[in-house]
């Protein structure tokens, strides 16, 4: 195979699984812990910090869902039925401490919206990934 050599701008296109000869200039076939950053550039991808254990109760079908407003305002949501007859519950916890939250005002139509979305995290726990500052 003849050595191929030319100048990338950056590698800000993403990851592609097109063939190479498809691919744009600037896609990756693979960023294993990469973190592509169109200000910084290619950086190292920031670790996680394993916070606390969110609860050991909630079930495997549950739906879970990141809220994160701002630094000091994230959430992981879990919505799920339990019981007989069936109820739906949501329970919220604070993202940076892993304390629980309340939740009010909870429609019954919530879950019918959402059966058809993936779980997001099959585990419940928190982790969180802080950016280093420059």
């Amino acid at each position: 195979m003849a050595a191929v050599s030319q100048s990338i701008p950056n590698l800000l296109g993403g990851v592609s699984q097109q063939p190479d000869p498809v691919k744009l200039p600037g896609q990756v076939r693979e960023a294993v812990n990469a973190y592509l950053d169109p200000t910084f550039g290619c950086k190292k991808r920031p670790p996680t910090e394993f916070v606390g254990l969110l609860a050991n109760n909630i079930p495997s079908d549950a739906k879970w869902f990141p809220i994160f407003r701002d630094n000091d305002e994230r959430y992981i949501i879990a919505i799920y039925k339990s019981g007989s007859p069936a109820t739906i519950q949501v329970k919220a916890w604070d993202a940076n401490t892993g304390q629980t939250r309340t939740v009010t005002s909870v429609t019954c139509s919530i879950y019918s919206y959402l059966s058809d979305i993936v779980i997001v995290w099959t585990s419940a726990a928190v982790c969180t990934t802080s950016v280093p500052a420059n």
